[in-house]
């Protein structure tokens, strides 16, 4: 009864708050994303774009990173929008999209966590592992059917 209690009170909440969430995200989801986000009662805002990333965070009240489809630009845009969200008190997710799966994800996610201090870190069993021991290898976004890490040859 109390988890009731309280989801409805989150969901009450978050209907009256409407906020915005700015969202790098990855390419694939960018629509998902911003279909959940309305239909909650949030409204999302997507940019990679690192030239408005400061004035983004400003008027937004929380940040989704998302590491899917990494590339260079979107990359200083992370960490552009990460430092001001900080600064700024912001809320701040970061997905670990395949982490696990290059060097070059490994190597931004490590940057990432360096630099910017995120509130919630999301992730499957593998990508978790990744993040944490950069001895862990996987395949890709998914964990095997045991949960475990799929170990390259």
């Amino acid at each position: 009864m109390l988890k009731k209690i309280f989801a409805e009170h989150i969901w009450h909440n978050l209907k009256k708050s409407k906020p915005l969430v700015y969202n790098i995200t990855n390419y694939v989801t960018v629509n998902d994303c911003a279909n959940i986000l309305l239909a909650v009662g949030g409204s999302p805002i997507m940019s990679d774009v690192v030239e408005e990333a400061e004035d983004l965070v400003k008027i937004c009240d929380g940040l989704n990173i998302n590491i899917g489809t990494l590339n260079n630009n979107s990359i200083k845009c992370m960490l552009t929008a990460g430092k001001k969200a900080n600064e700024l008190g912001k809320f701040i997710i970061f997905d670990a999209v395949g982490v696990g799966a290059s060097e070059f994800r490994k190597n931004t996610a490590k940057l990432l966590m360096e630099n910017i201090k995120f509130d919630v870190i999301k992730g499957n069993f593998s990508e978790v592992m990744a993040l944490f021991d950069s001895s862990k290898k996987t395949r890709g976004v998914d964990a095997n059917e045991n949960n475990e890490i799929d170990r390259q040859k």
